[in-house]
């Protein structure tokens, strides 16, 4: 069995300091903090992606997940590919798909914001 004994500093006169203690405790504390922020601003990030804006912010008001249900008399979902997305990926250099990818991005937020639509997007490569 060990018993271990909490190190202390003495001063110059003798007397017990846990300064460095508590200075080691405190920045554990920030880091555990900083860490759970960063946690946190995934976690809001993620909802806001999936969710609208009325509804993310009443889940994290606490509000019951089933009373923020809407219902909608007609909707249109509307998903896409990229006809020869595979191709533009082998043949294209990193770069080049980066910015085909970037300029469809960016005409598909376009309509989105001119038509106040809601958008939830997911970049997925199937096997053709």
């Amino acid at each position: 069995m060990f018993v271990t004994i909490p190190f202390y500093n003495l001063d110059c006169d003798g007397y017990r300091s846990d300064i460095p203690v508590q200075t080691a405790w405190s920045n554990q504390i920030q880091e555990t903090l900083n860490k759970l922020s960063q946690a946190r601003q995934r976690s809001e990030n993620l909802i806001d992606s999936m969710l609208t804006k009325s509804i993310a912010d009443r889940l994290k008001r606490g509000d019951d997940a089933v009373s923020t249900c809407e219902a909608f008399p007609q909707v249109t979902i509307l998903f896409s590919y990229m006809v020869r997305f595979s191709d533009i990926c082998t043949e294209g250099s990193p770069m080049q798909v980066v910015e085909c990818i970037q300029n469809v991005t960016e005409v598909f937020d376009a309509i989105v914001d001119k038509y106040n639509l809601f958008k939830v997007c997911s970049l997925s490569i199937f096997g053709h």
